[in-house]
């Protein structure tokens, strides 16, 4: 009744507000680690590392909770929402009631108006940046990472249906994938201040593009062999690498 009443406007909706939740988060994490680390560059790293290793984690089991809803074919996914609802307002708890405020109380400043200028924020920033040009060529590698990346995850759903996937089979690539992930986040912290940030960005890309590979070519090539379902389990360890 309600999506009969609202359309899709309530999805379009909870989509920009995840976006403005989910976008700024990795800042805040970095930044903690990096108020609480200081200048002891070793063990940020495998704090960071740590860090991805709780965020694997629970992207795994997150998927593994969304594997068996679709297995359930549910008519519709009222109570799934709620539970993730729920899960958002523990979330919220935690962060308001346990975690405290890791930014030197020196270096806080009240907000201003200048601050909910998102153009006048984002140029400021961007000065900033280009000041240096490690960061500058960074910046950009990000630019193209998420170019590629978002063009790829709205895509990968419909190109394992294009592969005979079915909607629960299609969850399973990324379940093994973040599996993986828990196991070389672990790894990797030790492994982190032996090969070097640089080192680990360069490798990570490499594996990236690998995994494109796999996704693409692979897939289809050996699709026609009977053999086209290996391909994205595959490409999700390669991926694995890439994140961690």
């Amino acid at each position: 009744e309600l999506h009969a009443l609202w359309g899709n406007y309530a999805v379009y909706a909870g989509a920009s507000l995840l976006a403005a939740s989910w976008e700024p988060k990795d800042s805040a994490l970095v930044g903690s680690v990096a108020d609480i680390m200081g200048d002891d560059e070793v063990n940020k790293g495998r704090a960071l590392s740590a860090l991805f290793l709780s965020n694997s984690t629970g992207t795994f089991l997150g998927f593994c909770a969304a594997y068996l809803t679709l297995q359930m074919h549910l008519p519709k996914y009222t109570w799934p929402w709620l539970g993730f609802t729920l899960v958002g307002c523990a979330v919220l708890v935690v962060v308001k009631v346990w975690v405290p405020e890791t930014l030197p109380e020196r270096l806080r400043k009240p907000v201003s108006k200048e601050m909910l200028n998102p153009v006048a924020s984002n140029i400021h920033a961007l000065r900033i940046l280009c000041r240096d040009r490690v960061l500058t060529g960074i910046a950009m590698t990000m630019f193209w990472w998420y170019f590629h990346w978002v063009g790829f995850i709205v895509t990968a759903f419909s190109f394992l249906m294009l592969v005979d996937f079915d909607t629960g089979e299609a969850v399973l690539p990324a379940t093994l994938s973040t599996c993986c992930q828990v196991m070389m986040a672990g790894g990797m912290v030790k492994l982190l201040p032996k090969i070097g940030v640089y080192n680990s960005f360069i490798l990570g890309h490499f594996f990236f593009m690998m995994c494109y590979v796999f996704w693409g070519p692979f897939t289809i090539f050996f699709g026609e062999h009977g053999l086209g379902h290996i391909g994205p389990y595959i490409a999700n360890v390669v991926q694995v690498s890439r994140h961690d």
